[in-house]
């Protein structure tokens, strides 16, 4: 079983009765089975991809907004983790999202992401499941792939003159509904 030690769990200020856990996971050697454990339900944790992940706010970001989605009874998709994974998306194409953030076997790390998971257990139970090793939050750069992050938010050179990176992906997912 993988250590939970590097867990970090936030609370959402605008829902004080919710909380986000965050892990990362590298070198996972069973993407089939996680697949399959998450379309049945027996894995409760949005699973994504880590190198479509520049920063853990952009996480934090689009799990907030799939916490205030399911608070207002306004979930798109049929789960509050398949709607971090939607939420993520610049696409309103709830397929296009799960496929392009989700978990893949091309995939050598991957973020997993639990709602109000107060005593850890969701947590815990995932990390039973990842055939993988824990690593810190504060690793994540290492599994960035910039480009990719460019290309799936369509963020130009000439933007990012201007802005930082995670900056127009927050912004992207911020105003989903809005500029779309």
């Amino acid at each position: 079983m993988a250590s939970c030690d590097h867990v970090r769990t936030f609370p959402v200020d605008l829902f004080p009765n919710s909380t986000i856990s965050i892990a990362l996971f590298d070198g996972i050697k069973n993407h089939d089975e996680l697949k399959k454990k998450i379309i049945s339900g027996k894995i409760d944790a949005a699973l994504l991809s880590a190198k479509k992940i520049c920063d853990i706010f952009q996480v934090l970001v689009a799990a907030t907004k799939a916490v205030g989605a399911k608070s207002n009874g306004k979930l798109k998709t049929r789960s509050i983790n398949s709607e971090v994974l939607f939420s993520l998306s610049p696409s309103n194409n709830i397929t296009e999202s799960l496929r392009t953030f989700g978990v893949s076997p091309s995939d050598s790390a991957v973020v997993a992401v639990t709602i109000d998971d107060f005593d850890g257990l969701k947590i815990q139970n995932v990390a039973q499941q990842i055939n993988a090793e824990m690593k810190p939050l504060d690793q994540l750069n290492r599994y960035t792939d910039e480009d990719i992050i460019k290309k799936v938010y369509k963020i130009s050179d000439a933007e990012l003159k201007h802005s930082k990176l995670l900056d127009s992906v927050a912004t992207r997912i911020a105003v989903k509904e809005f500029a779309t």
